[in-house]
């Protein structure tokens, strides 16, 4: 279940370093380099990593590979494959492209100073005013219907949509500490470290190059960033959320806060699931908590998560400007 937000697009023309974190960078790679390389890099790493995972799966659980692959797998061993493959697949790939690419001056995940006290405990206070707002959008998304010609295309997507979260549930079923540490791991923290280091510092920054404008490198990440999640009746949502993770990381200027906002994210799911199981409650029970927002939480939420994004705009445009004139 992923939170989304809508954030209203930032008039603003200027690609000054206190605008916009990521530089361009130097013009001796071409953008489209540097996307095939990491296209490349992530490839490779989730075909590597993915035959290591099996491998140890088969190893430890006493199971033939190509039974595996089919899919023949118990919870303990989709965590171990979930886990190995999101790590080598997303974490890799960003980190070999930056260090193949500082000679050229390019900055893809920003200075973890910048992730100062005040704008981690104002994106903490984001992710949680919004969250009756980025519920909504679930719901209005997953209530989306496709004309009746492509009735069958529909039919399609929801199967896929099913099954998908078959095997979300068959992660999130926690029976001890132990179940609920290891899903915090694999479902929270490797996917926020992940997925922002290849979307928000890869994706987003080399697209920001390529068209000159970070608002447009933001949102193509933020397509993508759906897109391969392959949930079509979350794809509303989950942009929304890769766009307010893209302006974070913009904003701040340190690729540590949209993690910690993705984090976040992922992290109440696992750990409202926990809980909920621990009252001997079943998972559809989560559901329904989500779905009791009253329009009224729904509007009191989108002011206040504005009036907050606001306050993170300012406060750091203000202090990235006089860290540019102190520099």
């Amino acid at each position: 279940m992923l939170n989304t937000l809508s954030l209203r697009s930032l008039n603003c023309k200027s690609t000054k370093i206190y605008s916009y974190m990521p530089q361009y960078g130097s013009i001796k790679r071409h953008p489209l380099t540097s996307l095939l390389l990491l296209i490349l890099l992530f490839l490779t790493c989730y075909i590597v990593f993915a035959f290591i995972a099996f491998f140890l799966a088969s190893l430890m659980y006493g199971k033939d590979i190509l039974a595996i692959a089919a899919g023949d797998v118990d919870t303990g061993m989709l965590r171990l494959i979930q886990g190995v493959t999101s790590a080598g697949a997303f974490i890799l790939p960003p980190l070999i492209l930056s260090w193949t690419e500082r000679k050229y001056g390019i900055n893809y995940f920003g200075d973890y100073k910048n992730a100062s006290v005040q704008l981690i405990l104002l994106t903490v206070v984001i992710m949680f005013v919004s969250s009756p707002f980025l519920e909504w959008t679930i719901r209005i998304n997953q209530n989306m219907h496709l004309p009746e010609f492509l009735r069958g295309l529909e039919n399609w997507m929801r199967e896929k949509e099913d099954q998908l979260e078959n095997m979300t549930k068959q992660l999130l079923t926690m029976n001890s500490i132990s179940d609920f540490l290891i899903n915090l791991l694999i479902i929270a923290l490797i996917p926020a470290i992940g997925e922002e280091l290849v979307f928000r510092g890869g994706v987003q920054n080399i697209f920001s190059r390529w068209t000159g404008n970070y608002h447009l490198g933001i949102w193509i990440a933020a397509i993508l960033f759906s897109a391969i999640h392959v949930q079509f009746f979350g794809f509303i949502p989950r942009m929304l959320l890769g766009a307010l993770f893209g302006y974070l990381f913009v904003w701040s200027r340190s690729i540590w806060i949209p993690v910690l906002a993705h984090f976040i994210n992922n992290g109440t799911a696992v750990t409202g699931a926990y809980f909920l199981q621990r009252k001997g409650k079943s998972l559809e029970e989560l559901d329904k908590i989500q779905d009791n927002s009253s329009p009224y939480m729904v509007v009191v939420s989108i002011v206040f998560a504005s009036l907050i994004l606001w306050a993170f705009y300012t406060y750091r445009t203000k202090t990235n400007l006089i860290d540019e004139q102190n520099g």
